[in-house]
């Protein structure tokens, strides 16, 4: 039998087929499962990365407090009037607020003691102006935490003070605290 013109002529149809296109599809989504699972595991650690990065900011400011006025900042029985937060406390005397006794100091050419650039705050602005009640919050919205007279395991008060995050977790006491200093 001798194929006709038309036969000769005609070509196979082009295109995938369905079970071509299902492998396809399979693939695609594998390579997506796999890149979104290493994109939000390296998310989570670069706001670890980022809470570390900011205690480390927070600790050079309480240095230099502390080559300035001889001490760390404590906690004074009664807060200056505008301050009700041991948080909002601790980023004033950092920011050149409020002298070690916990009076006001502002306008008297105290330095900022603190990069405050590199941080996140509770509420938008900084104290530069008075004293404002905010705080610096880690990378999951919580403040630090910062104990100007930590305690040992036996209730012995010791030097210097306790600086961390409550981690991914929001708790602290937990494996996820990022503590900087005691």
């Amino acid at each position: 039998m001798i194929p006709t013109p038309t036969q000769l002529s005609s070509r196979p149809e082009q295109g995938f087929t369905l079970l071509e296109l299902m492998v396809v599809a399979a693939i695609i989504a594998i390579l997506v499962s796999i890149g979104s699972v290493t994109f939000f595991s390296q998310r989570g650690e670069a706001k670890k990365d980022r809470a570390r990065a900011d205690l480390q900011v927070i600790q050079q400011g309480l240095e230099a407090y502390r080559a300035r006025f001889g001490d760390y900042p404590r906690y004074p029985d009664n807060f200056p009037a505008g301050i009700a937060s041991e948080e909002a406390y601790l980023l004033n005397a950092l920011c050149g607020q409020i002298g070690p006794a916990g009076h006001k100091i502002s306008g008297s050419g105290i330095p900022v003691m603190l990069n405050t650039s590199l941080l996140s705050y509770s509420n938008p602005g900084l104290p530069f102006s008075g004293l404002q009640e905010n705080a610096i919050v880690d990378p999951w919205g919580k403040t630090y935490e910062y104990d100007d007279e930590p305690k040992n395991a036996d209730d012995e008060l010791l030097f210097g003070y306790i600086l961390r995050s409550a981690g991914p977790d929001g708790e602290f006491n937990t494996e996820e605290d990022n503590i900087v200093a005691q």
